[in-house]
C-alpha cells in the first residue's frame, strides 16, 4: 500500500478505461457509474450471442453482464446519498481459478475501495479517521481522484467458460427480475447478489489491515474499525496494537459489530434456534431454517401437517407432482430428504398449496454428518422451509400416522438468544483460520438465515440488501429508505 497525495492511500491498481455507462438514478439518490475496464471482445465486451434471460434483454454475453452490473448499481444508487458520482471499475478478469475437486473453495469475485482518505484539511489530527474514497467524496461533495474509480471490482470469467468451475454449475445466471427463477436444473449461479455484496465491500464494509501481522496504516484509523469490537480484549480495533488486531481477527465468537443502526434492525433479519412441537409436546431434535424462501416468522409457525404423496418408490420424498394436493393445501407439507434437491421438494409442495415445508433428514446425525441446511439458487420460492433432525422426523411421521390432524409448531426455543449475536451485538466472521479477504470483513454465518454480507453469499438473496445499508450507515453513509424491503415477504 502506497501513500498518495491529498491525504489518501490506495492499493496499486492498473487498468485501462474503455467505456463508461451511467446507472439510472432517483432524486436525491447517488449516481452509481459502471466503468468498463475490460478489453475489446472479453468480459463486459464479450460478443458471444446470448438469449435474453430473467428480465435481462441483452443479446450478447457482454451485454447481459453489463445489464446485470448496471442493475446492481441502480439498487445501491437508490439507497445512497452522494452529490458526486460513485464510479465502480468492473472487469471480468483477474487471478481466478476453478475447483480442482468437488467442494473446493472458489473465489467468484472480489472488490474494495480504490483508496482511503481523511475528510480533514491539513494539518490532520494526530490519529485521523480515513474513509473509503466513495464515502469521503459523499461527505465532502468533491471527487478526490477524477482519474480512478472509487471502487474496483473483479469477477471470475471462468464460471462461464469452464462448466463445472464450481461443482454442479454451468455458469452465471444473468437474470435481473426477482420473479423469474433460474433454470430448474439449478446449475446457473445467480450473479446479482454477488455483485451487490462486492459493491458493499467497495463502499466500505471491509477491513483493511494486513492480517499476516495485524498492521494497518498508522497513524490513520479506518472508519470500519470504529465499529469492530473484541469482547475478550474490551477494545475497538482503533484502540489495538498490531498484535492485538492479529489476535482479534481469529477470536470467534467474541468479535462483534458495535453499530447502533445494525443493532436496531438485527431482529428483523435474525432468528432464534428452532424446535418442533407436536400438539403440546416439544421435541428435542434440531430444526434448521433453509437458506432460501422467506424466513419462518419470528414468533413461529403452527398448523396441521400432511405427508406428501408423489407416487414415488419411497413415499413422501416429494420429488414429483403432489398427488394428495387436497390434503396438503393450506397445511405444512412434510417431505423426506433424498433423491432430489431441497428446492424441488419445496417447489412441488408450494404448487400443491402448502404454507410451509418440513424436510425430514433421512439418516441419524453425527458430528461428521450434521443436519443439513437446505440451500439452492431459486430466489422465487415463496414459502418457508426447514430441515428436521432424523429422530424428530420419525416421531412426526408416527404421530401423523396415528393422528392426521395433529397440530405441528415450528417455534423459537424458549429463553434462547438470536443466532449470530454475542453480548447483544452482531458477530463478525473471525474463524481460527485467518483469511485476508474474508476474516472480519463479513458477518458470521451462524445466523439461522442468509445475509448479504456473510462470507458465502446465498444466491437466493437475489436483490435483497437486508441489514447491509444499516452497516454502511454505521460507518458514515447517509442511507435512503427502501420501498422494496417488504416486497417479497423475506423479512417477515
Amino acid at each position: 500500500m502506497n501513500c498518495q497525495p491529498s491525504h489518501g492511500f490506495r492499493p496499486a491498481i492498473a487498468a485501462v478505461l474503455i467505456s463508461v455507462v451511467m446507472a439510472a438514478t432517483q432524486a436525491f439518490a447517488a449516481n452509481v457509474v459502471i466503468v468498463n475496464l475490460d478489453q475489446a471482445g472479453v468480459g463486459l465486451n464479450d460478443n458471444t450471442p446470448a438469449t435474453p434471460v430473467g428480465g435481462n434483454n441483452g443479446t450478447t454475453l457482454g451485454q447481459q453482464r453489463m445489464n446485470l452490473v448496471q442493475r446492481a448499481a441502480s439498487i445501491w444508487g437508490s439507497r445512497l446519498v452522494s452529490s458526486v458520482p460513485i464510479r465502480v471499475g468492473v472487469q471480468f478478469a483477474g487471478a481466478f481459478a476453478c475447483a480442482q475437486n468437488p467442494g473446493d473453495f472458489v473465489y467468484l469475485a472480489f472488490a474494495g475501495p480504490s483508496a482511503y482518505y481523511t475528510t480533514n484539511p491539513p494539518p490532520d489530527p494526530p490519529h485521523p479517521i480515513v474513509y473509503p474514497t466513495a464515502l469521503r467524496n459523499a461527505i465532502l461533495g468533491t471527487v478526490a481522484d477524477p482519474s480512478t474509480p472509487e471502487i474496483s471490482m473483479r469477477i471470475n470469467p471462468l464460471m462461464d467458460s469452464q462448466p463445472g468451475c464450481i461443482s454442479g454449475t454451468t455458469g452465471f445466471w444473468y437474470g435481473i427480475s426477482p420473479d423469474i427463477a433460474p433454470p430448474g436444473n439449478a446449475t446457473r449461479y445467480p450473479l446479482l447478489p454477488l455483485v451487490l455484496h462486492e459493491m458493499a465491500h467497495g463502499l466500505g464494509f471491509v477491513q483493511n489491515h494486513n492480517l499476516q501481522n495485524g498492521s494497518g496504516f498508522p497513524p490513520y484509523y479506518y472508519t470500519f474499525d470504529t465499529r469492530v469490537f473484541d469482547n475478550t480484549l474490551g477494545l475497538f480495533w482503533t484502540q489495538m496494537s498490531d498484535n492485538q488486531v492479529l489476535f482479534s481477527a481469529a477470536n470467534d465468537p467474541n468479535v462483534i459489530w458495535k453499530g447502533p443502526n445494525v443493532d436496531a434492525v438485527k431482529s428483523t433479519y435474525l432468528r432464534k434456534p428452532l424446535r418442533l412441537r407436536i400438539d403440546a409436546t416439544a421435541q428435542p431434535g434440531e430444526v434448521a431454517q433453509a437458506f432460501y424462501g422467506p424466513l419462518l416468522p419470528a414468533t413461529g409457525l403452527a398448523g396441521m401437517a400432511a405427508l406428501v404423496n408423489d407416487g414415488s418408490a419411497n413415499p413422501g420424498e416429494g420429488c414429483g407432482t403432489v398427488l394428495n394436493a387436497t390434503q396438503v393445501q393450506g397445511r405444512i407439507a412434510v417431505v423426506k430428504r433424498g433423491t432430489c434437491g431441497f428446492e424441488q421438494k419445496t417447489r412441488n409442495a408450494a404448487q400443491a398449496g402448502a404454507v410451509a415445508v418440513l424436510i425430514l433428514n433421512n439418516r441419524a446425525e453425527t458430528p461428521g454428518d450434521p443436519l443439513p441446511v437446505a440451500g439452492g439458487f431459486d430466489y422465487t420460492l415463496h414459502i418457508p422451509t426447514a430441515t428436521v433432525a432424523y429422530q424428530t422426523g420419525l416421531t412426526l411421521l408416527s404421530q401423523l400416522s396415528a393422528t392426521p390432524n395433529a397440530v405441528v409448531t415450528v417455534e423459537p426455543i424458549p429463553g434462547s438468544s438470536l443466532l449470530g449475536i454475542q453480548t447483544g451485538f452482531m458477530r463478525l466472521h473471525a474463524p481460527a483460520q485467518i483469511s485476508q479477504g474474508s476474516s472480519i470483513s463479513h458477518f458470521t454465518s451462524d445466523t439461522g438465515g442468509p445475509l448479504l454480507m456473510q462470507a458465502e453469499v446465498s444466491p437466493t438473496l437475489f436483490d435483497r440488501l437486508d441489514m447491509t445499508p444499516e452497516s454502511l450507515r454505521d460507518i458514515g453513509w447517509t442511507i435512503l429508505p427502501d420501498d422494496r424491503i417488504f416486497r417479497n415477504g423475506f423479512e417477515n
